[in-house]
């Protein structure tokens, strides 16, 4: 499942990307004592590019979520969250299909994401893990934007069939 996740927050962290790279370019031709300069950017991410991704396999961790499937065959966007759909290995070593669906928003500038609905053999919602993994996405990106050179606010985001869409706001200190 290490790529399950991987995929929702790779999107992300690459919207967040995309916007400290058009802030940067925004002011590379500001002078020191500038002050702040804000920018607003729309990131969208549509089904097909999803799907352009390639494998969602991949080694390593990353996120709350990444042990839910062992691995990750498709990522689709619906109204109001993302499914993802995989294998889960069960002890014998069989592999069994599942899928769980993640919740995305915004609030409070926060990027909000939730397992809403599990469907993977042996888990509910109330599996520890799950419940772990939707209480620390916040937090994990909020320290990952704290150690970030500009201050990242998420407006909105909202899943619709097939389309993924953020707005972000970014505000750079130029000293």
């Amino acid at each position: 499942m290490n790529s399950l996740t991987r995929k929702t927050r790779f999107a992300m962290i690459a919207a967040l990307l995309l916007t400290v790279a058009f802030a940067a370019c925004a002011c590379s031709d500001a002078k020191a004592g500038m002050g702040t300069i804000t920018r607003v950017v729309d990131v969208t991410i549509d089904q097909v590019q999803l799907d352009q991704g390639g494998s969602f396999s991949t080694s390593g961790t990353f996120g709350p979520y990444d042990r839910l499937l062992d691995e990750v065959t498709r990522i689709e966007i619906h109204d109001g969250f993302l499914r993802y759909t995989g294998f889960k290995t069960q002890p014998d070593g069989s592999r069994l299909p599942g899928s769980f669906d993640l919740s995305v928003g915004a609030a409070n500038g926060m990027l909000k994401v939730q397992v809403t609905a599990v469907r993977i053999p042996g888990m509910t919602l109330r599996d520890a893990l799950i419940m772990r993994g939707n209480r620390r996405p916040e937090s994990e990106l909020s320290q990952m934007l704290l150690a970030s050179p500009t201050d990242v606010d998420f407006l909105e985001v909202t899943a619709r069939e097939g389309v993924l869409h953020m707005k972000v706001r970014v505000r750079v200190d130029m000293g």
